[in-house]
């Protein structure tokens, strides 16, 4: 073989070699973005089972909000404290979603949390006094999609459910 037949074998092998580590490369990012939507999903799981544990915590909040009574200064801190969290997480699910993270379906099954956050009058006087607080982008996207659903008392609804299957 002549050493120009190496130098071409040579350059046929490195050809073959960088396309190798590109498809390699490849592959690693795209297990990356699997890993990091997995990530983002478990963190979700995991901010919504932490707020769910928080509200079983505070059931005497919600004896008094289905009663609609009056709740105490300190009641009134703490019934916020939980609203505002579980409202910070549909506005980290919002952020998933808008960076392409979350696919349509599962931004959509969060996205139904809202109305219920947001169900009654109560609920929605408390959103317009504290939406300030949250992303212009989500505020938008959380006013239009409650505008479209009418106000109601989900939980006396889900409770009178209840009653009747008993």
């Amino acid at each position: 073989m002549t050493l120009e037949q190496y130098a071409y074998l040579a350059e046929i092998i490195g050809v073959v070699v960088v396309t190798a580590t590109l498809l390699y490369l490849a592959l690693q990012v795209r297990q990356g973005a699997i890993l990091m939507r997995s990530e983002s999903r478990q963190a979700m799981m995991n901010n919504d089972r932490d707020v769910l544990l928080a509200y079983l915590d505070q059931q005497d909040l919600f004896d008094k909000m289905a009663g609609q009574e009056k709740l105490s200064p300190s009641e009134q801190r703490r019934f916020a404290a939980l609203w505002i969290a579980n409202m910070r997480n549909r506005e980290h699910e919002w952020f998933q979603y808008r960076d392409g993270i979350l696919d349509e379906t599962t931004w959509r099954s969060y996205l139904e949390i809202i109305p219920i956050i947001l169900s009654s009058k109560r609920h929605r006087r408390w959103w317009n006094k504290i939406k300030v607080a949250y992303d212009p982008g989500f505020v938008q996207m959380v006013d239009l999609y409650i505008s479209e659903r009418p106000e109601s008392d989900i939980w006396e609804d889900v409770m009178a459910d209840w009653d009747q299957a008993a």
